[in-house]
């Protein structure tokens, strides 16, 4: 169903809330599929190396068993291939606290992830606290969310 362009105007409590937007879109093919000679029209949402998704609290401490949103509150049991997915939510207001983390290996699939309609880019590498031969991409939702690891200042020599 396409619902046009939605704003966080009239969707959300522009006080209490920002608008939180992801758009999937799956391969044409299933990229394991090619390289295990097996054939699926899908990519399974329920298995250990499945697109997953979560979108909660950066800081471990502050999670807690039920996240904000995952993509099992949308996709049952698998994505069906060369297939766009859009989620539009909103979410409590925030700058660093809340970050979008999905699956490295994305079978092939891209996405977008915006607040407020502001495309967010800002996104790290980083190990699965559970299962150590995943990683996943964060992307805080906020901007400049992380430190800046070195310091370049300008000056002089005299």
């Amino acid at each position: 169903t396409n619902m046009g362009s939605c704003t966080l105007r009239g969707l959300c409590d522009e006080h209490s809330q920002d608008l939180f937007e992801l758009e999937l879109h799956t391969p044409e093919r299933n990229i394991d599929d090619m390289v295990n000679g097996r054939s699926s029209p899908v990519i399974r949402s329920d298995a250990s190396d499945s697109i997953s998704w979560v979108f909660d609290y950066s800081d471990v401490d502050k999670r807690d068993q039920h996240p904000i949103l995952t993509e099992s509150q949308y996709i049952d049991e698998a994505y069906d291939l060369d297939s766009s997915y859009r989620t539009v939510e909103c979410v409590p207001k925030s700058e660093c606290d809340l970050a979008f983390n999905i699956t490295a290996d994305l079978h092939g699939a891209s996405y977008i992830v915006r607040k407020n309609g502001v495309k967010l880019d800002d996104s790290r590498e980083l190990p699965d606290e559970f299962f150590t031969s995943r990683m996943w991409i964060m992307t805080p939702f906020g901007q400049n969310c992380f430190p800046i690891e070195r310091r370049l200042s300008s000056g002089a020599i005299a």
